[in-house]
This record gives structure tokens, C-alpha cells and sequence, in this order.
């Protein structure tokens, strides 16, 4: 049960922190917040406790600040919300508000099909990659 709620609150939080176009197949967003799951789980114990505790403060501050839990807001409501956190002059809260949007852009933009659009060459990227493989022995 906390996992499928951990899994629709990055649904609702995804699309305010990428500005995800309303264009997108439904399915390319099911995949996105699958890959951010996953890249959560498979962290450490504190990145997941730091992750899941910014995640739902986000969620849940919004009571405080809108009246609304974060499901509830529109569109423009969740923009203009995550916004203020990520402004606020209170290091708390632009930190918290941080960590979770670190995570959903960093598993976004690192997906093959956004660094193609952004100008990369992937398959350059690769094989540099390949080369700096750390070997322990």
C-alpha cells in the first residue's frame, strides 16, 4: 500500500516539476513514474527515506499553504505551488521541496529520448561510459 501511494504521488508531482506536455501518450507517463520508483527502491536507505519524506511533505504542506491536498490542485495550482517551494527563503522547505525534484529530473532527463532531444549524442555517451567502467580488485 505505501509503495502504490508512493508511486501515485511521483504521478501527480511529475508532470509540475517537468512541465510534462499534455500531448505525451498516457503510457509515456506510467513509464516515467515506473523508472523514478525504481530508481528510488533501488537507492540507499537514506535517499529513500529522504526521497519519501520530501515527497509527501510536498504532498501534504500544500494543506497548509492552499487549502488543498496536492492531489486536488489544478494544473497551474501544483506549478504555482511547487514553485513557491522551490523559491521559498526558508531553507527547509526549498531543500525538502529540492530532493524530490532532484530525483524525477534527474531519471527524466537521463532517459534516451530526452537527450536526443535535447542535442546529445547518445551513443557517444555510451561508449564513454563503457570506457570509465571502474573495475575493483
Amino acid at each position: 500500500m505505501v509503495l502504490s501511494f508512493m508511486v501515485r504521488c511521483i504521478k501527480e508531482l511529475t508532470p509540475a516539476v517537468i512541465s510534462y506536455e499534455k500531448d505525451r501518450a498516457p503510457h509515456d507517463l506510467e513509464e516515467v513514474v515506473s523508472e523514478i520508483a525504481t530508481y528510488v527502491n533501488s537507492g540507499t536507505i537514506f535517499f529513500r527515506l529522504a526521497f519519501k519524506i520530501s515527497l509527501y511533505m510536498i504532498i501534504f504542506f500544500s494543506i497548509f499553504t492552499r487549502g488543498r491536498i496536492f492531489f486536488w490542485l489544478n494544473d497551474e495550482g501544483k506549478d504555482s505551488y511547487l514553485n513557491g517551494l522551490l523559491q521559498s527563503r526558508i531553507t527547509l522547505i526549498s531543500t525538502v521541496a529540492r530532493v524530490a525534484d532532484m530525483a524525477i529530473k534527474l531519471v527524466y532527463y537521463s532517459r534516451d529520448e530526452e537527450l536526443i532531444r535535447l542535442g546529445y549524442d547518445v551513443k557517444a555517451l555510451r561508449e564513454e561510459a563503457r570506457l570509465r567502467a571502474v573495475s575493483r580488485n
